[in-house]
């Protein structure tokens, strides 16, 4: 076998570690680029908040397989008025499920520029009537209740509210069945009330087994609204 010039072996171990500098470096480039370009980075020390998700989006990116994920984000603040904004922030591949639209966070804004905008902590859905339970947790008089306090206060609402449009941004099947196979559901949506501001709501009820498509993510429905007390919504059926 025959022998390898020393300098021949420097070399090849010299274009190694350049090669594994240049590679860490455009990392910690696209990194920084990311940071820079996106804002998600710059409000380290901002006003703190709840936010709403509205939308995301896939950018297309990833590093270290963890997506780049887009955000419109309504943001409602101690003091001021609610507003929204985007930002573009890497989430890792096990929290994309809790990422989704209807999906409550917490944000960091800069107040001169509220469009500069972080998302700092993820929060646990919030149900209004306490949390959707499988009927094998249930105590069935106990969730009969719930169910006939929840139709009380929806037919309150439906009977003297107002009238709006309504996207749903999250379904939640409560996996109970009420007079055969029609479910009771929990709703995330963003209600749009005609001349106003949309906001964020949630509703809970039975609905029809055949009308299931149309209360999906994305679709939108009819509900009505109480004016004065905006967490009161209901769904106007047909």
């Amino acid at each position: 076998m025959p022998d390898v010039p020393i300098m021949t072996i420097i070399l090849g171990v010299g274009f190694t570690l350049l090669m594994a500098i240049v590679g860490i470096a455009i990392t910690v480039g696209i990194i920084l680029w990311i940071r820079k370009s996106y804002g998600s980075g710059a409000v380290d020390k901002g006003v703190s908040a709840p936010a709403t998700i509205l939308r995301i989006w896939d950018t297309g990116t990833t590093i270290n397989e963890n997506p780049l994920v887009g955000f419109q984000l309504q943001v409602t603040p101690e003091y001021g008025e609610p507003f929204q904004a985007e930002c573009k922030q890497m989430v890792s591949r096990l929290e994309v499920g809790n990422v989704q639209p209807g999906g409550s966070v917490t944000v960091s804004y800069d107040p001169k520029n509220p469009k500069k905008i972080k998302i700092t902590g993820l929060n646990a859905p919030v149900y209004p009537y306490g949390a959707p339970a499988a009927p094998a947790q249930a105590n069935p008089t106990e969730l009969q209740r719930k169910l006939e306090k929840i139709d009380a206060d929806n037919q309150a609402i439906v009977a003297s509210g107002q009238s709006a449009q309504a996207e749903v941004m999250r379904y939640s099947d409560w996996n109970v069945k009420v007079n055969g196979d029609n479910p009771a559901v929990t709703l995330q949506l963003r209600v749009l009330p005609p001349g106003q501001s949309p906001f964020m709501a949630e509703v809970s009820g039975v609905i029809s087994v055949s009308s299931v498509p149309r209360f999906q993510p994305g679709r939108t429905i009819w509900v009505k609204y109480d004016p004065n007390d905006l967490t009161r919504v209901a769904i106007e059926h047909s």
